[in-house]
């Protein structure tokens, strides 16, 4: 089976791209440094067919053709136990006839038909509009790019060169080539522009002609619909297990602290990652760096931080204090106001119960127990997921669905398997870690 050409950037690259040129898979558009480290050559410098890069959520997106995604995903999956994705409907740089469904001040609330997307620029009722960011939602803006292999056609009437060209003759060359052929939109060149001259003429008349069709037959759309299609967009979340897995794949090849993939998520840890590194480096003892690195990291935890409980989405659990943090271990304790029921424990919530939470880094539970307010055991609640990320701010970790509950006797039994096996259907949790949950849970009541 081919696999398609794949560009990596941001805090996973060097672990990421490791791991796929030992699957046999291409990189394309490496950079000096990336090419250097691996002795390798790129396998090209035309646009890869796969662009994986950092989102806004802890993960990645990888954007291309929804086969070749398919093809990337299924190798992860073989690879990493804890990971998870997401395939958006909404296509990335799609062009879609949409129709206002509300209007929140500035913002226009648009059915596209794959999705409700949000534009912030005045557009008529019905508009064609443009993907150009998914995060929670599609972003829309009205004015249109078309995007092909070299050329980019742009809504400013002018002629662009990519900052990756740097040859002053080249940008020239590419220059003047643009200027002939401008018409009623700009042009941009991609840095797989560089020595094209025919394939680009062709292509930029080509890209012209479809923005005539398209726009000339605006009305003939039906709404909602999709005009021009994008690319498809694959999110990439990883858990606990599976960024230590790819700390191990980096750190064959550069000086890795413990917990790098975790630590360098957060923006005020991530510059004493770089730091650590750089003296390891440099030859200073690695045992002694991730001490202080360590106590660095104790130092800045906050007095309340947040648990941050993700299953199709993140849901904030609310603030828990910090009672004790001696790595690798973490109680908190979250105060109740008494609405509610025990999950799975049929007891109800009464104020001024307290939880107090034990987790512990690497295992692949936790434990919740509850208190009344006269410090009386009401239950202990196992919440079965994937290894607590610890941050100094918050905990994260992706919920397995599948958890144990005790009674105040010390009997236990699990709950939710139902749950597990939903999640497993619908793909959210895959096979390996289907088991990986059902044995942990078994060992729980054994």
């Amino acid at each position: 089976m081919s696999t398609p050409t794949v560009r990596i950037r941001g805090i996973y690259s060097t672990a990421l791209t490791k791991f796929l040129l030992e699957k046999k898979w291409k990189i394309a558009q490496m950079s000096e440094a990336m090419e250097e480290r691996f002795g390798v050559s790129s396998s090209s410098k035309d646009p890869a067919e796969i662009d994986i890069r950092q989102n806004k959520s802890n993960g990645l997106i990888a954007i291309g053709e929804k086969n070749d995604l398919v093809k990337l995903k299924e190798t992860l999956e073989k690879e990493f136990l804890d990971i998870f994705f997401t395939m958006e409907r909404v296509q990335l740089y799609g062009i879609y006839k949409g129709r206002i469904t509300e209007k929140r001040g500035r913002k226009s609330i648009i059915d596209i038909k794959d999705g409700i997307g949000a534009c912030y620029e005045e557009v008529k009722d019905e508009s064609l509009l443009q993907v150009f960011d998914i995060n929670k939602m599609p972003i829309l803006r009205a004015k249109l790019t078309f995007p092909g292999k070299n050329v980019v056609l742009i809504p400013n009437r002018a002629v662009k060169i990519s900052r990756k060209i740097k040859d002053p003759e080249e940008r020239e060359r590419l220059y003047e080539i643009g200027k002939k052929q401008l018409k009623r939109l700009g042009i941009l060149f991609r840095s797989s522009a560089i020595g094209k001259e025919k394939e680009l003429i062709e292509e930029i008349n080509e890209l012209y002609d479809e923005v005539e069709k398209i726009l000339n037959s605006f009305e003939l759309f039906s709404t909602p619909s999709i005009i021009r299609e994008g690319k498809r967009v694959l999110k990439i979340y990883f858990g606990w297990d599976s960024k230590k897995k790819l700390d191990s794949l980096r750190g064959e090849m550069l000086p890795t602290v413990n917990n790098h993939h975790l630590y360098k998520n957060s923006m005020e840890l991530s510059a004493a990652i770089d730091l650590s590194e750089k003296l390891i480096n440099e030859g200073i003892d690695k045992n002694l760096v991730e001490k202080n690195f360590l106590d660095v990291f104790k130092s800045s935890m906050k007095e309340y931080i947040e648990i941050e409980h993700i299953k199709e989405y993140p849901i904030t659990l609310g603030d828990a204090e910090v009672l004790e943090f001696e790595y690798p271990k973490l109680v908190l304790r979250r105060n109740f106001l008494g609405r509610g029921y025990y999950d799975g424990l049929d007891i109800k919530k009464e104020f001024r119960d307290y939880a107090i939470t034990e987790i512990e880094e690497g295992k692949w539970y936790f434990t919740h127990k509850y208190y009344s307010k006269d410090d009386e055991l009401k239950g202990v609640y196992y919440n079965v997921c994937t290894p607590v990320e610890i941050y100094q701010d918050r905990i994260r970790y992706f919920d397995l669905e599948i958890d144990v509950i005790e009674d105040v006797e010390g009997n236990r039994r699990i709950i939710d398997e139902d749950k597990l096996e939903k999640a497993v259907e619908t793909g959210r949790i895959n096979k390996n870690l289907e088991k990986k949950a059902l044995e942990v849970a078994e060992s729980l009541v054994s």
